[in-house]
């Protein structure tokens, strides 16, 4: 769900699967991945602009160290992250996604 790589420092990597059309926007998981349930349609690039804004407020980043990079026309989606711990987002994701 979530790595890094050694070569790249301060560079985290999420694995994301995007629930477009949603009726709220919320975070759930999946069995690998983290689903990210948005209310924009897949439709000119809606989903990924909101799933770059929603992400950045879920964990306190600016919008410009949000990159996906794998996915852009696909539902499963590769996040990169700049200039946040691997350890950072896994106490984000723990605390928003406790039942």
């Amino acid at each position: 769900m979530i790595y890094s790589d050694e070569k790249i420092p301060d560079v985290v990597f999420l694995n994301v699967t995007v629930k477009p059309g949603s009726k709220e926007q919320k975070l759930t998981r999946g069995i690998d991945e983290l689903v990210v349930h948005l209310k924009s349609s897949p439709i000119k690039g809606k989903a990924n602009k909101e799933l770059v804004v929603f992400l950045s407020k879920i964990f306190g980043i600016k919008k410009n160290q949000l990159t996906i990079v794998k996915g852009l026309k696909n539902r499963n989606k590769i996040v990169q992250f700049l200039d946040i711990t691997q350890d950072s987002i896994l106490t984000i994701l723990e605390f928003d996604l406790k039942d």
